[in-house]
């Protein structure tokens, strides 16, 4: 029997980074993994007079987010059963998102939680807290935080072509000169 890993996601490129270490660095056949996304709670708000309208926008704005956590959700999933993982579940809830995801990983019985972070120095994460380092101190199960890596920037399209301009293909321009080196290389 594999373990049981909640998968923290949020549409982030943090949570993205988390799940793709998950699949580098965890990942075995048996494992179950658990996505587990946490919306805040959302009030209705009342707007002076024209409630009725302001309730309508309201609804609209549920609806873009449910939509939105649906496609996030499709994607990852996705994701994961391509690399090979069987046991996908996904829990939603709403709540302040540090509480409900430990929350999620005791009623799930989670062996590992994975989950990014913004990088957020020492000073904002006291200020404005951390999701992170919530789980991390109250997680009964092992926590694994992903730090933020920033993606690298692909290289220009014809960053390889430029790189190899003329080597070994005399029809490109080389000269008798690269080609004989070239055949030193080749015979060694």
């Amino acid at each position: 029997m594999g373990f049981r890993v909640l998968v923290a996601i949020d549409g982030s490129q943090y949570s993205e980074q988390a799940v793709s270490w998950y699949l580098k660095n965890v990942h075995l056949p048996k494992n179950e993994v658990i996505l587990a996304h946490v919306s805040d709670v959302s009030f209705f708000p009342m707007f002076g007079f024209k409630s009725t309208e302001s309730m309508e926008l309201w609804k609209v704005e549920q609806q873009q987010k449910e939509e939105t956590v649906k496609a996030l959700v499709k994607r990852n999933k996705e994701t994961l059963v391509k690399c090979g993982v069987k046991e996908v579940e996904f829990v939603s809830e709403t709540g302040s998102p540090g509480p409900v995801l430990v929350d999620i990983a005791e009623k799930n019985n989670a062996d590992l939680i994975v989950m990014g972070t913004r990088g957020a120095g020492t000073l904002s994460r006291t200020i404005l807290g951390s999701v992170s380092d919530y789980v991390m101190h109250h997680a009964k199960s092992p926590v694994c935080i992903c730090s933020h890596n920033p993606l690298p920037e692909p290289p220009p399209t014809d960053y390889w072509s430029e790189m190899f301009e003329g080597v070994a293909n005399t029809s490109q321009g080389a000269d008798e000169d690269d080609n004989a080196a070239l055949g030193i290389f080749a015979e060694t």
